[in-house]
């Protein structure tokens, strides 16, 4: 039986290209495998392609009648690994942590413990708008989602 556990350590046996990292493999109750993967230059569709050849081709029994999507997380779709949060230094993310609190602001730095995030936070003093500039470093225990800002300007 084919399991999520199997295709991660194939892949990262197998991922030839350094920079390409494996974010999340599902496989759903409906028969259905993703395998969402990502670089820092971003991923191709042909190497999405290549990537999804060789797993059909490792797993051609176990897979069966199962569907098999590779492909990159998409813009919407919530960090799951460092290495993404390394991706986007420098970028605008919404954090969303577990006690409901939302931070908004640039990704510092991230490590194994967690992320620093630059917060920009306006106030009025004596009739005055004041931006103060807060870093705040947030444990990854701490996180429920990150998401990244889109901003069209």
């Amino acid at each position: 039986m084919i399991t999520e556990e199997l295709i991660y350590e194939f892949l990262e046996d197998k991922l030839k290209v350094p920079d390409i990292f494996i974010v999340e493999v599902k496989i759903s109750g409906g028969g259905k495998i993703t395998v969402y993967l990502d670089s820092n230059k971003g991923i191709t569709i042909e190497e999405c392609v290549e990537i999804s050849r060789m797993i059909e081709k490792k797993f051609e029994e176990e897979i069966g009648d199962h569907d098999l999507e590779v492909s990159s997380p998409g813009l919407n779709m919530p960090f799951r690994i460092l290495k993404q949060y390394l991706k986007n230094l420098g970028k605008q993310v919404t954090v969303l942590k577990k006690d409901g609190i939302k931070i908004q602001g640039k990704i510092l730095s991230a490590d194994e413990e967690g992320v620093l995030i630059e917060q920009i936070i306006t106030c009025r003093q004596n009739g005055k708008k004041i931006k103060n500039i807060e870093e705040i470093k947030i444990l990854f225990n701490e996180i429920k989602e990150t998401r990244l800002v889109i901003s069209i300007n």
